[in-house]
């Protein structure tokens, strides 16, 4: 007699439903009731490994879809979380992911699973030169791979890449390149500064993004190699031209980031993030205003949208950039009680940076022996030169008193 309770895959279906709605917690208990039951299934394990990658990154990283037999996106750090938990997972993913690579699979299941063990290696802050050699094996192996391609390149690995663009190229010459293929060429070509190159081969395979419908990838690659060639003119002509103009808001803020760049004047772009933001919902755009204002050391605008930051990211990157600002628009009160409420975004201690800012937040304040006693305790722990000026710096302030 069969039960006809909840069964394995019952588990792991609810997991992914979890995840593509960003309920982590939630996908992280029905994937382990799966487990519990059968923890050497394949698919129980990579649905497990792909949960404890996303758990590992800020919620706005999670996928929207659902992505087991995807491939995992470059991202930027700030949506790296880097807390120990956070941590163990990403490490775990990795073995998973290696483990199964490691065993009898048709090409292309053992690229997806290398993908998703070189995106874990990837986002691993402390394993970026064991990434490196992983990207580069893999490249090895598979040269015209483009996830290995975009990943090698995102991170800034020390990888020759003229090996891929060899094969890539015959593959265009020979008129058998799917997009991903001319897209890591694409990359190769910005990557390496020949951006002419990159303009050319988007022309001649147009038609093969438009009879794919995929005509809005096309324009954004299209306008990223006209800004990367110093044609800022023609790639805002191509924005205004282009048909498509609601899935061009990433293209638009590439031409209007340049043009800033050649005018100084940053609030176009900043307007477009910030109306792109309260339009879309996507915190991208949030993270990208802010963090162009704190290049411009405009310290206020950040600090205003501070807690928004660190609540809709999540991670310890958000944290750092709205903690400076606040304190940097002597906003210490502010600064102070995100670092005191959001400490665990990083673990048992904050950064050392991080540690100075609260210690100074809490001399403005008049939180005299609670600044020393912090001071006392970096010092000891790190005796830096740094560390041991800025103790100094903390007496020497409750002395004059």
């Amino acid at each position: 007699m069969t039960s006809s309770g909840p069964n394995v895959e019952t588990f792991r279906v609810k997991a992914l439903i979890h995840l593509v709605a960003k309920d982590l917690a939630q996908a992280r208990l029905e994937i382990r009731k799966a487990l519990e039951l059968e923890p050497r299934w394949e698919s129980v394990r990579i649905t497990a490994a792909v949960i404890d990658y996303f758990s590992s990154l800020s919620p706005v990283a999670s996928p929207g879809r659902l992505v087991a037999f995807d491939w995992p996106r470059p991202v930027d750090w700030a949506y790296v979380k880097r807390d120990p938990e956070s941590i163990m997972r990403l490490r775990r993913a990795a073995m998973t992911f290696q483990e199964l690579s490691g065993e009898e699979k048709t090409e292309e299941e053992k690229q997806r699973l290398m993908t998703w063990c070189l995106a874990c290696l990837a986002n691993d802050g402390e394993r970026q030169e064991e990434a490196s050699q992983y990207c580069q094996e893999v490249l090895l192996t598979y040269p015209t791979h483009y996830p290995a391609i975009v990943w090698a390149i995102a991170r800034n690995f020390d990888i020759d890449l003229r090996s891929t663009e060899d094969a890539l190229e015959k593959l265009v010459e020979d008129e058998s390149a799917t997009i991903p293929c001319i897209l890591g060429l694409v990359n190769c070509y910005l990557a390496s500064g020949k951006a002419t190159k990159a303009i050319d081969l988007l022309a001649k395979t147009k038609s093969v993004f438009e009879d794919h419908n995929e005509k809005p990838l096309w324009d954004f690659w299209h306008v990223q190699s006209l800004v990367s060639n110093g044609d800022i003119d023609e790639a805002r002509q191509a924005v205004d031209t282009a048909r498509t103009q609601a899935g061009l808001r990433p293209t638009q803020t590439v031409v209007l980031g340049a043009l800033s760049q050649q005018t100084g004047d940053w609030a176009p772009v900043t307007k477009h993030l910030e109306s792109s933001y309260r339009e879309t919902g996507d915190p991208d755009f949030l993270f990208g205003s802010c963090s162009l204002m704190a290049q411009q050391q405009e310290w206020e605008y950040v600090a205003d949208r501070a807690e928004l930051l660190v609540e809709e990211f999540g991670t310890g990157e958000a944290l750092r950039l709205a903690a400076i600002a606040a304190h940097n628009a002597d906003r210490f009160a502010l600064s102070l009680r995100l670092l005191d409420e959001n400490q665990g975004l990083f673990g048992q201690k904050l950064p050392i940076e991080l540690r100075r800012i609260r210690i100074s937040c809490q001399r403005n304040l008049g939180i005299l022996p609670e600044a020393i006693a912090e001071a006392e305790m970096l010092a000891l722990e790190e005796p830096t030169v740094d560390n041991l000026l800025n103790l100094v710096l903390q007496r020497d302030f409750f002395e004059m008193l």
